[in-house]
């Protein structure tokens, strides 16, 4: 059943594409199903797993590697778009879809929290490092980071631990 609902999401989106107006809902959406799946989360931000650093870790060198191929043959737009792409944290869909499956919700909560806070603290830093952004302009990023994460993520965290 919950395929059936995925999969009709992706339809309607396919013969209705004007409803992409109303993408500003998705925000409110995705901290809904975060509230749920923080509701069914036992232990937060206990990292007891190497691998989660190896995700974070992961998060890092992919997108430098293609940006250093795109770089060395001479196609900067491409590698910062290969960068740009890459450095994105942890889909904010992911542990909703973990929920789904029935799958270790912890581990890709944390997972989740660990990469999304991470990169967004650190990418304003790495940017201008990059040629990619101004000092000034990168160091701003920092503060619309933050209040974008903090009503994403962590308004629904709270909520949840405040039900509980």
């Amino acid at each position: 059943m919950k395929f059936l609902g995925i999969a009709g999401a992706m339809i309607a989106g396919i013969f209705f594409p004007q409803l992409g107006e109303y993408q500003f809902i998705i925000r409110y959406l995705l901290m809904a199903m975060l509230f749920c799946a923080f509701l069914r989360m036992e232990n937060v931000s206990k990292f007891r797993d190497k691998s989660q650093l190896l995700i974070l870790a992961a998060n890092y060198i992919i997108p430098l590697f293609f940006y250093g191929i795109f770089m060395v043959s001479g196609r900067k737009e491409l590698a910062a778009a290969a960068f740009m792409t890459g450095i994105t944290p942890t889909a904010t869909a992911a542990p909703v879809v973990v929920a789904f499956l029935h799958g270790k919700i912890e581990y890709v909560l944390n997972t989740f929290l660990l990469t999304n806070v991470v990169i967004a603290l650190t990418l304003p830093f790495l940017l201008p490092l990059l040629g990619l952004s101004e000092g000034g302009r990168a160091l701003e990023m920092v503060g619309k980071l933050m209040a974008d994460m903090g009503l994403v993520m962590f308004l629904p965290l709270a909520a949840a631990w405040i039900l509980r």
